[in-house]
């Protein structure tokens, strides 16, 4: 609570913008944009993905340990910027554009280790975020979060040959952040009486989706190690009642077991 009090929740957000960074980005219009991005010489990119990723594990943490962060962690921080942002920002917002950029055509197949290091932490804190936090999870889906992270999935199981081990962890966390997520929309649906049933439903959809469905079944035949395999099978389990599995996907889900 002391750290918030004090400023300290604002200045470690604005850690996960580039703009803060490379702050002559000319990135007026959306904070948000990983933009700045392609400015930062090969040198300065893994430095600065290193400090991404301890703010963004101080983040995670901080809201995993403290409930009173669920709802700070959904603050306007356009403030904390100078010049100010012209849009709304919060750390799920920034949290996403940075797990955003690894999805584009410039992208590197290959990622280093701080991207690498980067990426797994934003996620780590995005699901700390949204886990039993329905006003953050809302939040996540505005932001098109879910598409985010479909088209991440896509892009690894579209890749030639074998998924990399830290490929294969990290699109493992996605579909268990998927089944959590899945299993907080219909524990609160009872709960509530189905008063938010609109609202569900639109969540329940954008985690079902061809690239969600598709990249559980994948993951379990691309998928090396027993742990990602096993969380795989769970989230394909969640997400039966709501995706279109073929027979085909069921009997290759049965020939590895």
């Amino acid at each position: 609570r002391d750290f918030h009090t004090l400023g300290g929740w604002p200045v470690l957000v604005s850690l996960l913008s580039d703009a803060l960074h490379y702050p002559s980005t000319g990135l007026d219009d959306d904070i948000n944009s990983s933009a700045a991005t392609a400015l930062l010489i090969d040198e300065d990119r893994g430095i600065v993905d290193e400090i991404q990723s301890a703010a963004a594990w101080a983040v995670g943490s901080a809201v995993k340990n403290h409930e009173e962060f669920h709802s700070w962690a959904l603050e306007d921080l356009s403030q904390a910027f100078d010049p100010p942002a012209p849009k709304p920002v919060t750390a799920v917002s920034l949290l996403l554009a940075n797990i955003e950029a690894y999805n584009t055509d410039d992208a590197s197949s290959s990622l280093s280790t701080a991207a690498q290091s980067k990426r797994q932490k934003c996620l780590y804190a995005i699901a700390s975020l949204v886990r039993a936090n329905p006003a953050a999870a809302q939040q996540f889906l505005e932001l098109n979060g879910p598409a985010i992270l479909g088209t991440s999935l896509d892009r690894i199981m579209s890749a030639n040959g074998d998924i990399s081990p830290a490929d294969a962890k990290f699109a493992s966390k996605v579909l268990g952040l998927g089944e959590d997520l899945l299993g907080d929309v219909l524990i609160n649906d009872n709960s509530n009486g189905g008063a938010n049933t609109a609202g569900n439903r639109q969540l329940i959809e954008s985690l079902t989706t061809q690239s969600w469905c598709h990249s559980a079944v994948a993951l379990v035949s691309k998928g090396r190690s027993m742990q990602v395999r096993e969380r795989s099978l769970n989230a394909m389990q969640s997400m039966a009642p709501f995706c279109q599995f073929s027979q085909g996907d069921r009997k290759a889900v049965q020939e590895i077991g």
